[in-house]
């Protein structure tokens, strides 16, 4: 029975071929791909400009977004640079009037009292 079906489905294969359909039918694919292929060219080309536009577009956004970065980065350097300045300022400040109360409870003239 298989056998049957083979030799069945080769005999059409050899009837459609024989007549053209197969031929038109593969011919009406490769037209219909190549139609599909130019409609698909024709939309990349009018879109081309706009994509370098948006493209352009995208560039300046970037370099602003980085620009603006940089700036901040800077502020914030100089910003950590003053906060260091302000403590360093204000540890003196300490250590100087540490130094004071220190030797303000020294005294400098007279024999130092003895312990017993």
């Amino acid at each position: 029975m298989n056998a049957l079906l083979e030799f069945g489905r080769k005999a059409m294969l050899y009837v459609r071929v024989l007549s053209g359909y197969e031929e038109r039918r593969i011919r009406s694919y490769r037209l219909q791909l190549q139609k599909h292929l130019q409609q698909e060219a024709a939309i990349d080309k009018y879109f081309k400009p706009l994509d370098k536009e948006a493209e352009i577009v995208m560039k300046m956004q970037l370099e602003g977004e980085e620009k603006a970065m940089r700036e901040m980065v800077k502020t914030m350097q100089s910003q950590a640079l003053l906060e260091k300045t302000e403590a360093e300022r204000l540890a003196n400040v300490t250590n100087s009037e540490a130094n004071q109360h220190v030797q303000e409870k020294v005294p400098t003239s007279g024999p130092l009292p003895r312990l017993k």
